[in-house]
């Protein structure tokens, strides 16, 4: 049996989870996924585009809790440490940047101005990288533009009805 921490590519962890979910009685349901907007690795562009076809790095995600064993024995699927992941260097810069200035009121809520953003999006595309006199409001609501254009979700759609039922269990 493999630790789900432990599995390198999608189609061993979209087995591991639907092994563990069809313990539980959750069955696949037949929905597809939205097509990718711009997928063309010819295009080197930050916006719009596929997690896998980005610049990434290694990033370190403490996991404080762990799950209870499931009443009909079998093990959970997390575990209490540090796991390591692969996250696009944007998300990690632009999170360091904005952690600089994490105290700032309405940080994810104000709207920043739209103009500054688009020059920080163009110096971006351009991998010119973030500059300290960036407004940490525009930096935040450019990490959330980058998140609303994934073509496709952190949680893939065919896991979204899946989870809800398996949290409601």
């Amino acid at each position: 049996m493999h630790h789900i921490f432990n599995v390198t590519d999608n189609i061993t962890f979209n087995a591991l989870v639907w092994t563990e979910l069809k313990k539980h009685g959750i069955k696949e349901t037949g929905k597809c996924r939205k097509p990718t907007r711009n997928n063309d690795p010819q295009k080197k562009s930050l916006f719009c585009q596929p997690l896998e076809l980005l610049e990434s790095e290694e990033a370190l995600i403490m996991v404080e809790s762990e799950l209870e064993n499931i009443p009909d024995g079998s093990t959970p699927i997390c575990a209490k440490g540090d796991i390591l992941v692969q996250v696009p260097t944007f998300v990690v810069q632009s999170c360091q940047a904005i952690l600089k200035g994490v105290q700032t009121e309405g940080l994810f809520r104000k709207a920043g101005s739209a103009c500054r953003q688009r020059e920080i999006k163009r110096q971006l595309e351009r991998k010119e990288g973030f500059k300290s006199s960036h407004d940490v409001i525009d930096l935040a609501n450019i990490l959330k533009q980058f998140l609303r254009e994934l073509p496709d979700p952190l949680i893939p759609y065919q896991l979204h009805d899946i989870l809800l039922k398996y949290v409601s269990l």
